[in-house]
């Protein structure tokens, strides 16, 4: 309902806006069936051979193709051949929905990427995803007053210190494996050398 937000800000939006500033550039979809309403009134071109894209839109995996993303590889060769250029409209690598841990279109488009594509980020932690967001705040509202709260270090965390945001870590969700408090993630922070400003263990409502 609208009566708890002003604005919603999302990955997928910001990949429509990349695309249709494209103009008449084909695109070739890679995502699950779910993912179809993000192409909804786009005016540009969706092709099924790869061969003949322009950029590659990827919002997931395929979902009867399942989450192994080495067979991909062979898929995307003709594009890493022509360098198409892939944009991610979900930057994360991985997410639990309840116990079953899924991988997400951040992890194809880093396997594109070191294969030697091009990948255009459009999510957290890129600072696009933060210049949208300051754009339908309050003007005048400076990052200083802003708390960003998430549950992955790579994305929500990463991104806000970038903008210097205070933020708060969810320690049960994405990272749950490595601990649920601060001084059992530490070590994994370390490693990734990313810091939030506060922790919590859940966020109710």
């Amino acid at each position: 309902t609208e009566d708890f937000y002003d604005g919603i800000v999302s990955s997928g939006d910001l990949a429509r806006e990349f695309l249709e500033r494209k103009q008449e550039s084909s695109f070739f979809f890679i995502g699950p069936v779910r993912d179809h309403p993000t192409l909804k009134g786009l005016t540009n071109p969706q092709t099924t051979d790869l061969r003949e894209a322009n950029y590659i839109l990827c919002t997931g995996f395929f979902e009867d193709w399942g989450f192994e993303a080495k067979q991909y590889e062979a898929f995307l060769s003709a594009a890493i051949e022509r360098q198409i250029p892939l944009i991610c409209a979900n930057p994360d690598l991985e997410v639990y929905i309840g116990d079953t841990r899924m991988l997400c279109a951040g992890t194809l488009a880093k396997m594109y990427e070191g294969l030697g594509g091009k990948v255009h980020w459009l999510g957290k932690p890129k600072a696009i995803a933060y210049q949208k967001c300051f754009e339908i705040l309050p003007k005048g509202l400076g990052p200083e007053e802003i708390l960003a709260i998430g549950d992955n270090l790579e994305t929500d965390i990463l991104g806000a210190n970038d903008q210097g945001i205070e933020n708060l870590l969810i320690t049960s969700g994405v990272h749950g494996k490595h601990g649920s408090t601060k001084e059992e993630l530490e070590p994994f922070m370390k490693t990734l050398n990313i810091w939030p400003n506060y922790f919590m263990t859940r966020l109710d409502w």
